[in-house]
């Protein structure tokens, strides 16, 4: 059963703006430092690779039905298995709300980005039986 869903849609170029103009304390404000190191290590789409981050972390609490208030951007990291498929790992308070929402929660994460645009899709799934 579906418990939640959000979904958000990101400028690339105002992130870039963002992403100049404060560098690591952009990053460091929304992205935790596994995360950093991940996307220090990208050759290429860099940009969109943190663009698709932030709309990841906002479309997951937008399905946690908190939006940001309340808690942590650093609550959520986002990462790709090696297919390239994402995955969302949750803590703190985010993961104890996401709990209280479904038995055995599963989040379910889309991201693509085009040109200018990033967009993200979360699902939060209860997916039945006990812990």
């Amino acid at each position: 059963m579906i418990v939640g869903v959000g979904i958000d849609i990101v400028n690339c170029s105002r992130v870039k703006r963002i992403y100049e103009k404060f560098r690591e304390r952009f990053l460091s404000k929304i992205l935790t430092e596994r995360e950093i190191e991940y996307i220090s290590k990208r050759k290429e789409n860099l940009i969109e690779t943190i663009a698709t981050r932030f709309a990841a972390k906002e479309s997951f609490f937008k399905a946690l039905g908190t939006g940001i208030k309340g808690v942590s951007w650093k609550d959520v990291e986002i990462f790709n298995h090696r297919s390239g498929k994402p995955f969302i790992e949750v803590r703190g308070r985010s993961l104890k709300i996401m709990k209280d929402m479904a038995v055995n929660p599963v989040v379910h994460i889309s991201i693509s980005h085009l040109k200018d645009y990033g967009v993200a899709m979360v699902i939060i799934e209860d997916s039945g039986g006990g812990e």
